[in-house]
């Protein structure tokens, strides 16, 4: 631990020696100075606990320096101690009305000024201490996040003027659960806020659009920490809202979906004339011409795909898609048609599919949303059908339930990934094929998105893959959402 330290300021080098011998055996750092303007600055520089200076001496006194140091907010919390060899009532009365905490006469006793030293320096840090709890709690009411501390019974103990405003609290004696669920939604289908406690959780509230007010969106980060001095811990829940930010996605997601959809329609058109020449003119065609048309055919096909991939982006990180308002549906009946649409787009190869499922009978699934696990599994069908080698394609599909997790498994005949490359698939923009081929379609996204979307709900996608024996990608998708803990946040610090 850090010595306290005192500084002293006496113009006479005698009696700055004596008080260091007499203060030595108490193991405090001690500073000199022989004027109020050099020990001035040692106190900026120092910042000690503890002043010890004579009244009488050239240029500023003790009692003028005392001043100077309680008008200033960095040293007005200072313990200061003055000594003068004038025994007079009146200078006391004026040391104490100049702010010091002690005054001594000399010759004083110095077991009496060991004894008051070591009082003064409990007095500095309370002092200390008040200051910091005053600070802390002038951050915490003017902070722009909300913030809530209380007991494990929820019920509030300290809260900030901006989380009053968040939850409508005025007082009234309920928990601060009660509260949030009297005006939000949350994603947490499965469990209930009050069976916490949890060390660390983060989850978003979400409060619909009414006649009086907008829609909010606040996310809600609740930690548990044991102070070693209580019985019992604390909860502290801070309230951020991300209203704004949900808001600006929004209108991404719109501004996508519209340029999407417009663009469907003309590339649909422009992919079924192709299809409509080369059925009713095909055999009357050249060559050259015939080249042409499956050109124009092919590429078609690759911008159809593409917007498709637009929209079903678009569509995963919707924010109103709350997994409370999700629907339950049947993983594997979104999966066979996910993967049925994919394969739609590659209709020159030849595209097996096996389905293995130990789900049990009517398992239903809704923690993400039919578009989210469509999304995930049509990457992982496209990598399969893109990378394999010839035109035939085999992909097996295994779903089951292990533990709180829907797992299900994609399993294709393609060439492999070797182990160097396996962890960067889930990169952004990294495309293995290319540094082989240089042509692979699309950006190179699709995996990192994918990763991003299980990960957001705490799940999990492992690679398997040999060369030339194919790949196995597995995805851990929890049945409720899963709460991710920060142990660090575990204990008080």
């Amino acid at each position: 631990m850090k010595k306290e330290s005192i500084v002293i300021i006496d113009d006479d080098v005698a009696n700055l020696k004596l008080l260091q011998e007499v203060l030595k055996p108490l193991n405090y750092q001690v500073h000199l100075a022989i004027s109020a303007e050099d020990g001035l600055k040692l106190i900026i520089r120092e910042n000690p606990d503890l002043l010890i200076s004579d009244v009488n001496m050239p240029g500023m006194d003790g009692f003028t320096l005392t001043k100077k140091l309680r008008e200033s907010p960095e040293t007005r919390d200072l313990p200061i101690i003055l000594i003068t060899g004038m025994d007079a009532t009146d200078l006391k009365v004026k040391g104490l009305e100049a702010g010091c905490d002690d005054f001594l006469t000399k010759p004083y006793d110095l077991s009496e000024l060991q004894v008051r030293v070591k009082s003064l320096l409990k007095l500095s840090y309370y002092r200390r201490q008040l200051s910091t709890r005053q600070q802390l709690d002038f951050l915490a009411q003017h902070m722009t996040d909300g913030l809530i501390i209380t007991d494990q019974d929820y019920k509030i103990i300290q809260i900030n003027r901006t989380a009053e405003k968040l939850i409508n609290y005025n007082g009234q004696d309920k928990n601060v659960i009660d509260l949030i669920y009297e005006q939000y939604e949350t994603e947490d289908t499965s469990t209930d806020l009050s069976d916490r406690p949890i060390p660390y959780s983060k989850i978003l509230l979400y409060r619909p659009a009414s006649a009086e007010a907008n829609a909010l969106y606040l996310q809600c980060e609740i930690s548990f920490v044991k102070h070693p001095e209580l019985d019992e811990g604390r909860v502290i829940l801070i309230l951020k809202d991300i209203t704004d930010e949900q808001v600006e996605q929004r209108l991404k997601h719109d501004f996508i979906s519209l340029i999407s959809h417009k663009l469907r329609s003309p590339i649909a058109v422009i992919a079924g004339m192709a299809r409509l020449i080369e059925s009713s003119f095909g055999i009357k065609l050249d060559k050259k011409q015939k080249e042409i048309l499956g050109q124009l055919k092919d590429n078609s096909i690759k911008l159809e795909l593409l917007v498709d991939k637009l929209i079903r982006f678009s569509t995963i990180n919707n924010i109103n898609l709350l997994s409370r308002q999700n629907k339950p549906y049947d993983p594997l009946e979104i999966i066979k048609e996910s993967t049925a649409h994919t394969i739609y787009f590659y209709s020159h190869k030849t595209v097996k599919t096996n389905y293995k499922t130990s789900l049990p009978d009517k398992f239903n699934y809704n923690v993400l949303t039919k578009d989210q696990v469509s999304f995930i599994n049509d990457n992982l069908v496209e990598n399969a059908i893109k990378f394999s080698k010839g035109q035939s394609v085999t992909i097996d599909f295994q779903l089951w339930q292990e533990d709180d997790y829907l797992k299900f498994s994609i399993e294709d005949n393609g060439p492999g990934i070797p182990p160097e490359a396996q962890e960067k698939v889930f990169d952004s923009f990294y495309q293995y094929e290319k540094i082989f081929t240089g042509n692979v379609e699309g950006m190179g996204i699709g995996l990192a998105m994918v990763k991003q979307v299980i990960n957001n709900v705490g799940g999990k996608i492992e690679i398997h893959s040999e060369i030339d024996k194919g790949t196995i990608f597995t995805i851990s998708l929890p049945l409720k959402i899963e709460m991710k803990w920060d142990p660090g946040l575990a204990d008080w610090t």
